[in-house]
């Protein structure tokens, strides 16, 4: 039996165990979802057909969002193509960037419930949490999020923000495109790489088929391990989207 009040050298015991490197949106939080619903709670629509999703039950929202085809869900709620995706994309920052109680409202994902492994089990090992650009909302719900735990906040263009010269470390990712730049990126460095596979965007239109061969590129990218897993239990997280109408 291993004392509960020694440092598990994690690195040592499993693959990926040298450290973690998380993807904040669509891993940690579903944000886009949480700044869909501050437009329907504030019946603030931009100009977009709103109107669509106010039919939506709390579990069919949750299934829209998770097979929606954009990262940016704006895109998808822009049926028509009435608007520039420069346009929408500034629209949708500024949606988040306005309301940082957006991030901490927001449910939690499955990956989350690892913290609360890491500190029962007294794990010791870095911890990085990426997001592109730098939101005071992201440092404020991972500072209550990842209580007791030293984490580093990283952004800007994703090479740039991996750690350099690590061994064995874990990547957890919700978008595809990311995947394949960490691949490249970390090829010959004993990497473990996970994507979430729940969300549409990552796949060729309707085929439910990745839109890159994630065996393929193992393939390429020896000693890089590389997978997919679920990230949203979507009962838990319409359950948790009901709670906002109470």
């Amino acid at each position: 039996m291993i004392p509960t009040n020694v440092n598990i050298d994690t690195n040592i015991f499993f693959a990926g165990g040298g450290g973690f490197f998380i993807q904040y949106a669509d891993v940690i939080k579903p944000i886009g979802l949480y700044a869909i619903e501050k437009m329907l709670l504030t019946d603030q629509s931009y100009g977009l057909p709103l109107s669509i999703l106010k039919e939506f039950t709390n579990h069919s929202l949750v299934e829209w969002y998770v097979r929606r085809g954009h990262i940016n869900p704006l895109y998808s709620l822009d049926y028509e193509h009435y608007f520039d995706h420069a346009d929408l994309d500034e629209l949708y920052h500024r949606i988040l960037a306005s309301d940082p109680s957006i991030y901490t409202i927001a449910a939690p994902l499955n990956v989350t419930k690892l913290f609360g492994v890491y500190r029962a089990q007294h794990m010791n090992f870095p911890v990085f949490i990426y997001h592109p650009t730098k939101e005071p909302g992201i440092k404020a719900d991972c500072d209550q999020l990842l209580r007791g735990i030293h984490y580093q906040l990283v952004s800007g263009d994703l090479e740039s923000a991996l750690p350099r010269g690590v061994q064995n470390f874990t990547y957890i990712f919700s978008d595809i495109e990311a995947v394949q730049k960490a691949v490249e990126h970390l090829h010959g460095t004993m990497s473990h790489v996970i994507l979430a596979n729940d969300y549409r965007y990552n796949e060729k239109g309707c085929t439910k088929q990745f839109r890159y061969d994630l065996l393929a590129l193992a393939k390429k990218h020896p000693f890089v391990r590389i997978g997919s897993m679920p990230m949203v239990n979507r009962r838990e997280l319409g359950n948790a989207i009901a709670k906002l109408y109470k």
